[in-house]
């Protein structure tokens, strides 16, 4: 499926994931559904700005994660608590204006190396981050997630499990 058209030129919100620190990410924990209909005024100007479904419609992309992540998440009978805490928490730090202090921009065929990322996101912001990427037919690896991990309360970011799946070399595209 092809991204829709204008999408942002800065990271955007995924999701917020519990996570139970045993590799398994628990899901789908309650029946509280989210009503799209009360996403309104500057929530709803904060979530199309920063937690865009880049292959669809976005009310449909926030109930998702609601129903598999938020219903898990410390707040699982609050869906718009949890919109806005994601929000919160995504808008404490810009990756794109850290890598650029660093000299990382995005370029479509300019690699950085996975230990300049980490040590980048790491002099910033103090923790690990986990990295993801996508990989071409020629192996190139493309940076697609930057995942930072917080603590269970929400408020204290700390270091991921150094998993990733990106080569030593990564492109930051545009």
């Amino acid at each position: 499926m092809p991204c829709k058209p204008n999408v942002p030129i800065k990271f955007t919100l995924h999701g917020l994931w519990p996570s139970n620190h045993s590799g398994f990410e628990p899901s789908f924990c309650s029946q509280t559904k989210l009503n799209t209909g009360l996403i309104v005024g500057d929530l709803k100007t904060r979530l199309i700005a920063e937690w865009p479904n880049l292959n669809g419609v976005d009310d449909h992309f926030w109930s998702y994660e609601w129903d598999k992540h938020g219903t898990c998440s410390s707040m699982p009978h609050n869906p718009l608590g949890y919109l806005s805490l994601a929000l919160t928490i995504k808008n404490k730090h810009e990756i794109l204006p850290i890598f650029a202090r660093a000299n990382i921009v995005p370029h479509p065929n300019k690699t950085y190396t996975r230990s300049l990322i980490n040590s980048t996101i790491f002099g910033a912001i103090h923790v690990i981050p986990q990295l993801s990427c996508v990989f071409d037919a020629k192996r190139n690896s493309y940076l697609l997630e930057i995942r930072l991990c917080l603590d269970q309360t929400g408020a204290t970011f700390i270091n991921c499990n150094p998993y990733n799946n990106c080569g030593n070399n990564i492109i930051l595209p545009l």
